[in-house]
């Protein structure tokens, strides 16, 4: 419950901080939730215009899959991308994780392998 009271806090609210000991979850969540209302807007505009902005095709009740699995690639993408330091916690970079999760996830991964080879190195 707590989580979601911060989530709404950190969308709604003013400022980019979120009043957490692990503020990691609530910015997953968040974008996780940016990533949902992607997919929300883009089933809309597949039925009204047959084109979607973020290239799925919506056939019988694949909508609902489409949901969990953006939102739930959207919210990994931003744990991962902010436990590693490659993403802050802000806003915009929760817009950009719920957005654009399919770009980040390949840099994300290559940046970590990097830094497991650096650290090797040492």
């Amino acid at each position: 419950m707590w989580a979601i009271i911060e989530v709404g806090q950190f969308l709604f609210g003013k400022g980019d901080v979120i009043p957490s000991a692990y503020p990691v979850v609530p910015f997953a969540l968040a974008a996780a939730l940016i990533g949902m209302l992607a997919v929300v807007g883009d089933y809309l505009l597949y039925t009204l215009t047959s084109n979607s902005v973020l290239k799925l095709t919506y056939q019988g009740k694949n909508f609902l899959l489409f949901l969990v699995v953006w939102g739930a690639g959207a919210g990994i993408v931003a744990l991962l991308g902010a436990w590693i330091d490659i993403l802050k916690i802000s806003k915009i970079a929760c817009v950009s994780a719920g957005l654009a999760w399919p770009i980040l996830l390949p840099r994300i991964v290559a940046s970590a392998s990097r830094r497991e080879e650096e650290e090797q190195q040492v």
